[in-house]
């Protein structure tokens, strides 16, 4: 029989006693069920372990009795100031864990603040990122132009020096004719 079956059989019949109803198979069945073979071999050791408590109830001189009452007392007594003191240590280790506990919240939720703060802040920057991307691009864009009018500039200019060059040498060539031409007017009387 497992101590807790004890235990409830037990806690049956003594509800079973203090109601003045008789004990027997059948009535402990109607209280708690189960098989019929178990309830006969529990109420049989019951019987048996009540029918030595009275043997040695009567065999105990009432000094004796008085005595282990005491001790009984005493024991009770004892285990009831440990646990007491165990149930107020307990309650102490739960009070402190429960601050323990309040500070680690607290402190995840301070955490938890602080990431949506950096999270909000990193989508700023991305979104600052994603800007000076575009503003890259387009200046990049701006630049390709820039090198394409540069080279259509440079193309123009090198055809404009060279007719400016072409237009000296004409000039040049001109300047000498009327040199000559001077010259040869001079030379007419």
């Amino acid at each position: 029989m497992s101590h807790q079956t004890c235990i409830w059989f037990c806690q049956a019949i003594q509800k079973m006693q203090e109601q003045n109803e008789k004990i027997s198979v059948r009535t402990i069945h109607s209280h708690i069920g189960g098989s019929f073979a178990k309830i006969t071999d529990f109420l049989r050791r019951w019987r048996l372990k009540q029918a030595r408590m009275q043997s040695i109830d009567r065999e105990l001189s009432p000094n004796l009795k008085q005595a282990i009452l005491d001790e009984i007392e005493k024991t009770v007594t004892d285990a009831k100031v440990s646990l007491e003191t165990q149930l107020t240590q307990a309650g102490e280790q739960l009070e402190e864990a429960n601050e323990a506990l309040a500070k680690q919240e607290k402190i995840s939720s301070d955490y938890e603040q602080q990431v949506n703060q950096l999270n909000q802040q990193l989508a700023v920057v991305n979104q600052l990122q994603t800007q000076q991307i575009e503003r890259n691009q387009s200046l990049e864009k701006k630049l390709e132009q820039s090198v394409q009018d540069q080279h259509e500039a440079d193309k123009r200019a090198a055809i404009a020096e060279t007719r400016y060059t072409e237009s000296e040498k004409q000039l040049a060539k001109y300047e000498k004719q009327i040199v000559q031409l001077e010259v040869e007017q001079n030379k007419k009387p």
